[in-house]
């Protein structure tokens, strides 16, 4: 039942887009404006018998999370081509690789793929030739697909040129299991379908580790937690047999972290982090015979001292013995250490008994990967941070020989000191190489890297290593979309430079989709990407020759500082590389907002002061005029109000300046030689003085003077006012404002459009108290209100539909929201006429892409068109990935639909309350009696708790969920969701735990 409602949606979703798509002209789901690749490296990578390596990673460039791969030689080619291979290219995340090389010379590779099931996720695999053809079907072929969620995938190879699999699963109601696969060469599962438990004991598997045994088989490590974490060890045939299970150790109190090796061709080596002795945890090893027979009467004491020691890595030497290395804490305690121990076949310690110091320089050393020489040693690499501490690692490998002594300098040598993170190293032998392979941010967004080193320890490559992939990363925030002479202008904020600062960015769309710029857009400044700067709260108008003019708040050394910038239509950078300060007034400047009349910048900001009256700093408000990119009001521009308390700018419009301070709303205007306009007093209007705060101001020109709109607090809940200020400064509605929106609960989320003396108001409205809905109003210069006393519904389901947009123009009410009827968040649309009735036969669907979609801003595209450009996260699993998107709409076009609908077979209540603690109730009604499934699931769409799955009668019924997981553990606090299957509907809401 669970894939129901996914197919469902995707029929649903194809045939919408078939019966409308004469009414979007760019592809389904929109275009890319701003779309990073936010590359998962994930260490994997298989040295091949050609002395090649082959890496393998999954990235967004294509929208969604997509696994790629790409074959390596030591000379620096990337084998398979410039573009790397495509191994599954369906639709959502296909993530968290592992990869073998087998013995016929192929490359198998498996991953967790969410496709079938965006929930839990599926297990896949594909094979791959060394040249980079795909062997088996495309999409790869489907190794797991059971029930509830699948992760944690390890991998090594058979005899035959197969591979084994194996996983961490859920499917079985009484917790977590360790599945496996044996999969042949040509891709078919030995074991049968969705493969089979390798693990049955009470309690539940943590973490595992896996390797071949030498003679078909495989040994499989984990931890096992039964109250206690123990290790525990099997021996798995070719036909899934176990041929044995034995217990590694046992001890009181935890043991964590286990690694294997193979020390011979029939003994295993296994190290782990144990906390038998202290709770910060030693380094303990074993070791086992191909027969399972533990070869040390006890488990050995690798190294036990004070502070942590932990996250070993073991690997096996060529004389039969095993090195382990470990992060360990005992000199500086809150820092990490790498430190490396050798045992020979009876567990003997054969380096200094204390370990081996690899590296003990400033700050951490973490993560470290080790392979062995050809001569009883090995090399190391590890994540380095002395020079910088976090987000400044670099990457350093040692070289330990057969008698523990370290061939180079002193705490390692480098591998790669580029500027900025480099992390997560990998160490592979292939050949008479080593192949080294790390994820790089030496320019603010995540490269592919790799170095290869010699048996001689020279290194091959260039300094710093070879780039084989790179992708741009981080999110595009604060949006702004305006249209200039029909092209639609999209300016946001961007993160794509990691540490070292976001940046403003533009981007330039022709009607017929086009970018106009550099894919991903340009910046407004030029020399500023290594510099560790912020630029923030953006602001724009149009250029008046063509491009826009951007203000920002930029954090230089101590304080913020206010810049502008004017870029024309060709991206050109037009007041300098990096702009110009706004002001040469001392202390920070925030939230500047702009304003045009002609070729004049009015620009007014809240700039800290000290107020020498009442002895303390206050932001005051202060304005400037820009033109040619030269300051008009002195350096510092004009102080316009200083009244004791903080001013925070809200808008300017032309010459309009609308602010507010702590509680109360403000309007002044400016002369060109920046005074109070004529007829206006010295410190402006009242916009609204009354009990309660007044902020979030907006404003849009109408032929009777300025509309300005406000939420307002008058009343316990938010709700919105408006008032009309003519030009010469005249109040002409009541005084502190009317009602636009003053309704039970809240209304917020607003947004205005005019056309003539039509005055469009659209909100977020929550009176009904249950989810936001989303109404609108239509007023005229006089304040009257045209579509009721309650507004008009434009979309009231039983889920939630929030942030709309509204654009009035010619014969259109253009309107989109985001529509929250689905588990992922989808864009809708409606076209009005001027009294309210529809141009189009019912709303549609803009955007149904996977994830969510959120804030739509609608600007005009030409005669008969606009586009809607929205803050796209299509491309988030892990962890939430924010692009930008557009789609340009045929406002002409009328499609033919039924809009009958059937009653609704079940509705989902809002829980209450909401936020809560420790307990919330939530309500649904079925029409039909039924089997109903109400589940609890986290923010990345995992299953928490299951709260009923039974048979309801038809009506209305509560549930009560007591913040508990499915082990009746308290969950922590954050965001969850609730989804209601019933009747074949699928209904989801959002709520809140607050601890």
């Amino acid at each position: 039942m669970k894939l129901f409602w996914i197919v469902l949606l995707a029929i649903l979703a194809t045939f919408m887009f078939a019966q409308n798509s004469e009414w979007v002209t760019w592809q389904e789901n929109g275009i890319p404006v701003r779309q990073g690749e936010n590359i998962e490296w994930s260490r994997a990578a298989a040295a091949l018998t050609n002395g090649t390596v082959v890496y393998t990673w999954s990235d967004t460039k294509r929208g969604d999370r997509d696994l790629w791969a790409q074959l390596v030689d030591a000379d620096g080619n990337k084998v398979w081509g410039d573009n790397p291979v495509l191994v599954d290219g369906k639709i959502d995340r296909q993530e968290d690789p592992v990869v073998i090389g087998t013995s016929d010379g192929g490359i198998i590779i498996a991953w967790v793929e969410f496709n079938e099931q965006p929930v839990y996720g599926d297990i896949f695999m594909q094979k791959l030739s060394v040249e980079g053809e795909l062997l088996w079907q495309e999409g790869g072929v489907p190794l797991c697909t059971a029930p509830n969620v699948q992760i944690s995938l390890n991998i090594v190879a058979d005899q035959s040129g197969g591979a084994y699999i194996i996983w961490i699963d859920s499917r079985a109601a009484g917790g977590k299991d360790i599945y496996g696969a044996h999969v042949n060469a040509d891709g078919e599962d030995i074991w049968g379908e969705n493969g089979i438990a390798l693990t049955n004991e009470t309690g539940e598997p943590v973490t595992h580790t896996f390797w071949e045994d030498g003679q078909g088989g495989a040994v499989l490590a984990y931890v096992n937690d039964n109250g206690g974490k123990d290790i525990l060890a099997k021996r798995i045939l070719s036909d899934g047999t176990i041929d044995w299970s034995v217990t590694l150790s046992d001890a009181v109190q935890d043991q964590i972290d286990v690694k294997m090796c193979q020390m011979s061709a029939t003994t295993y080596g296994f190290a782990w982090c144990d906390r038998r002795i202290e709770n910060d945890g030693d380094i303990f090893a074993q070791s086992v015979d191909v027969n399972g027979n533990l070869l040390w009467s006890n488990s050995h004491v690798v190294y036990q001292g004070t502070s942590v020691q932990e996250n070993p890595r073991v690997t096996s030497a060529v004389d039969g013995t095993m090195i382990v290395t470990w992060e360990d804490k005992r000199n500086e305690g809150d820092k990490t250490d790498i430190y490396a121990q050798k045992l020979d076949a009876s567990g003997n310690l054969l380096w200094d008994t204390n370990g081996l110091l690899i590296c003990d320089a400033e700050e951490n050393q973490l993560n470290p990967r080790l392979r062995p020489d050809d001569d009883g040693g090995c090399y190391i690499v590890w994540d380095d941070e002395r020079f910088g501490g976090h987000n400044y690692e670099d990457i350093y490998i040692q070289h330990v020989v057969n008698d523990g002594s370290v061939e180079w300098a002193s705490n390692g040598i480098p591998v790669c000191s580029a500027a900025l993170e480099q992390y997560s190293p990998l160490i592979n032998s292939a050949g008479d190489n080593y192949f080294i392979c790390w994820g790089d941010r030496r320019d603010g967004s995540i490269g592919l890297y790799y170095q290869v080193m010699d048996s001689d320890g020279d290194f091959l490559l260039q300094d710093n290593g070879v780039m084989f992939y790179w992708g741009l990363e981080g999110d595009a925030s604060e949006i702004i979309a305006i249209e200039q002479n029909d092209n639609t202008v999209v300016v946001w904020n961007d993160a794509r430079y990691g540490v070292i600062g976001e940046r403003a960015f533009m981007q330039m769309i022709s009607p017929d989709g086009q970018m106009l710029f550099q894919d991903n857009g340009i910046s407004f400044t030029e020399d500023l990407e290594t510099d560790n700067v912020n630029q923030a709260s953006i602001d724009i108008v149009d250029y008046h020759d063509g491009g826009v003019v951007a203000v920002w708040e930029q954090e230089d050394v101590a304080f913020l500082r206010a810049h502008a910038q004017a870029m024309d239509d060709e991206g050109n950078r037009l007041w300098g590389p990096n702009g110009i300060e706004i002001s040469s007034a001392t202390l920070s400047q925030r939230n500047p907002h702009i304003g045009r009349i002609g070729s004049e910048y009015y620009i007014a900001w809240s700039n800290l002061v000290f107020d020498s009256e009442n002895f303390i700093h206050v932001y005051a408000l202060y304005i400037q005029k820009i033109v040619d990119g030269v300051r008009q009001w002195g350096d510092e521009g004009i102080q316009f109000l200083m009244n004791g308390v903080d001013c925070t700018v809200d808008c300017v419009y032309e010459d309009y300046i609308l602010y507010h301070d702590l509680d109360d709303a403000y309007i002044i205007r400016i002369d060109s030689d920046g005074n109070p306009a004529a007829g206006w007093p010295t410190e402006g209007l009242t916009l609204c003085n009354v009990e309660g705060i007044q902020k979030n101001l907006k404003a849009e020109m109408t032929n009777d003077g300025l509309l300005v709109i406000w939420e307002d607090f008058r009343h316990e809940s938010s709700s919105i006012y408006g008032q009309l200020v003519s030009p010469d400064g005249t109040i002409q509605w009541a005084e502190n404002g009317i009602p636009i929106a003053d309704y039970e609960n809240a209304q917020y989320q607003f947004e205005l459009s005019t056309n003539g003396d039509d005055y469009y108001f659209i909100w977020s409205d929550f009176r009904l108290g249950n989810d936001e809905d989303v109404a609108m109003q239509k007023m005229d210069p006089a304040g009257d209100i045209e579509w009721g006393n309650d507004a008009l519904w434009i979309a009231q389901q039983d889920s939630a539909q929030a942030n709309p947009a509204v654009l009035a123009y010619d014969d259109y009410v253009m309107i989109a929201w985001e529509d929250w009827s689905v588990m992922d968040n989808d864009l809708c649309m409606h076209n009005l006429k001027a009294d309210g009735t529809a141009n189009w036969s019912s709303y549609k669907t803009l955007c149904d892409a996977i994830k969510w979609q959120e804030s739509p801003q609608i600007v005009p595209s030409g005669p008969g068109h606009t586009t809607v450009v929205w803050s796209d996260l299509r491309s988030s699993g892990k962890s939430y990935v924010y692009g930008i998107y557009a789609q340009r709409v045929n406002n002409n076009y009328h499609g033919i639909s039924d809009d009958s609908a059937p009653p609704a077979a079940a509705k989902l209540g809002q829980n209450f309350p909401n936020p809560f603690n420790p307990e919330t109730t939530i309500e649904f009604s079925i029409l039909n009696k039924g089997n109903v499934e109400l589940g609890v699931y986290n923010i990345r769409g995992q299953k928490v708790k299951t709260l009923v799955n039974e048979s309801f009668t038809a009506g209305t019924h509560k549930v009560v969920w007591d913040g508990k997981d499915e082990r009746n553990e308290g969950v922590s606090s954050g965001i969850y969701f609730y989804r209601l299957n019933a009747g074949g509907k699928e209904l989801t809401r959002k709520m809140v735990l607050i601890k």
